[in-house]
C-alpha cells in the first residue's frame, strides 16, 4: 500500500497545478474579454459626442455672427453637403461596401487602390463643379452667389477627403481610433471656428479653417494607409488607371442616383428656401433647422 500511496502523490500534485493553470488561463481570458468591453465601450459615447460637438458649433456661430454672415456660412455648407451628396459618382458607396471585405481577405493592392479610386473620382467631379460654378458666374446670378457656392464645393472636397480616409479605419474594425479621429476633428473644428467668428466675424474665414482641419485629418489617415505597405506611387498610379478602366458605370450610376434621393428628400426645402427667402429670413430657417437635426439626433 506504502508503494502505491507514493505513486499516487504526482498524479495527484499533477492534477491540482492543471486545475490552477486552468483557473489562471480563465481568469486572464475573462479580464480579457472585460478589458475589450471597457475599451469598445468609449465608442459609441466618444463618437455621439463627436456628432454633438458638429451641430453644437452651429449654434454657437448662430450666437455669434450677424444674421448674414450666418446666413451665408448656411449657403456654403448646404453647398458642400450637395458636393458630398454625389457621393464621387457612387464610388464612396462602393467603397463603404466593398472594402471591409477586400480587408478582410489581406489584399493590400486593392484596399489602396479602391481608396485612391474614390479620391480621384472626388477632383474629377470638383473640375465638373468648378465648370457649373463658372456657367454661374457668366449668367445672371449674382457674383456673391458663385462665390459661396466655390467656397462650399471647396468645402465639400475636403469632407469627401475626410470621410473616405476614414472609412479605411472604420473597415479595418478599429473603432475606438474612427471615433478619436471624428471627435479630434470636432474639437479642432468647434475651437479653431469659434476663434476666428469672434475675432472675424466672417463666414468665409470659418469655412477656409473648416476645410484646412478636414482636409489635413483626411489625407493624414490617408498617407498612413499608404506608409504601412509604402507601395511605389509610379506603379500604384498604373494599376488605380488600369482599375479605373474596368468600373461597372451602371452600378455607379444608381449608387450615385440612390445618394441623390436620400439628400433630396432632406435638404430639398433648404435650397427652396435659399432661392426664395430673403438673407435674414433663410438664417432664421437654418436656425429652425439645426434645432430640428439636434433634437432628432
Amino acid at each position: 500500500m506504502g508503494p502505491q500511496k507514493n505513486q499516487l502523490r504526482p498524479s495527484t500534485g499533477a492534477a491540482q497545478m492543471r486545475k490552477s493553470v486552468g483557473a489562471v488561463n480563465a481568469a486572464q481570458l475573462w479580464w480579457r474579454m472585460l478589458k475589450k468591453l471597457l475599451v469598445g465601450s468609449f465608442y459609441a459615447p466618444l463618437l455621439a459626442s463627436a456628432m454633438a460637438l458638429m451641430l453644437a458649433r452651429l449654434m454657437v456661430f448662430a450666437k455669434i455672427l450677424e444674421p448674414v454672415e450666418f446666413s451665408h456660412l448656411n449657403a456654403m455648407l448646404l453647398a458642400s453637403s450637395g458636393f458630398v451628396m454625389f457621393a464621387c459618382f457612387g464610388l464612396y458607396i462602393d467603397l463603404q461596401r466593398k472594402l471591409p471585405i477586400i480587408l478582410i481577405r489581406r489584399d493590400g493592392w486593392q484596399s489602396i487602390t479602391i481608396i485612391l479610386q474614390s479620391i480621384i473620382a472626388t477632383f474629377v467631379l470638383f473640375c465638373f463643379a468648378l465648370f457649373f460654378v463658372f456657367l454661374l458666374s457668366v449668367s445672371s446670378v449674382n457674383i456673391d452667389n458663385t462665390n459661396w457656392y466655390l467656397l462650399g464645393i471647396v468645402h465639400g472636397v475636403a469632407q469627401q477627403i475626410f470621410l473616405i480616409a476614414t472609412t479605411d479605419t472604420r473597415s479595418r474594425g478599429r473603432m475606438n481610433l474612427y471615433s478619436a479621429q471624428n471627435f479630434g476633428r470636432a474639437i479642432l473644428v468647434i475651437s479653431f471656428g469659434t476663434l476666428v467668428a469672434i475675432s472675424t466675424n466672417n463666414a468665409i474665414m470659418i469655412i477656409v479653417i473648416d476645410s484646412i482641419i478636414t482636409a489635413s485629418i483626411g489625407l493624414y489617415v490617408t498617407f498612413r494607409v499608404w506608409a504601412i505597405r509604402r507601395y511605389p506611387v509610379i506603379f500604384l498610379c498604373n494599376i488605380v488607371y488600369r482599375s479605373m478602366r474596368r468600373l461597372h458605370t451602371k452600378s455607379m450610376l444608381v449608387l450615385m442616383m440612390s445618394s441623390i434621393s436620400a439628400y433630396a428628400s432632406i435638404n430639398l426645402d433648404r435650397w427652396i428656401a435659399l432661392n426664395y427667402l430673403s438673407i435674414v429670413e433663410f438664417s432664421q430657417f437654418s436656425f429652425i433647422v439645426i434645432i430640428i437635426t439636434f433634437a432628432l439626433s
